[in-house]
């Protein structure tokens, strides 16, 4: 069996699984918090950042399509 072959056999995808659950389920916390305790919502606004932020995200999207 080559190297290679034996690295793209997975025996366990416990702790894979794990990673995902938690990558999934950590927005949903926030969300939870958020309806729960609304006074840790903060309020920010600051044209220029918003400017800047929107345009790095399409730029990196236009990038990687």
């Amino acid at each position: 069996m080559t190297r290679q072959r034996a690295l793209n056999e997975t025996v366990d995808g416990g702790p894979r699984i794990g990673l995902w659950g938690l990558a999934l389920a950590l927005p949903l916390a926030g969300l939870g918090l958020l309806m729960a305790r609304p006074e840790l919502d903060v309020h920010w606004e600051h044209h220029p950042s918003h400017f800047w932020l929107v345009l790095i995200t399409a730029v990196v999207n236009v990038v990687l399509a």
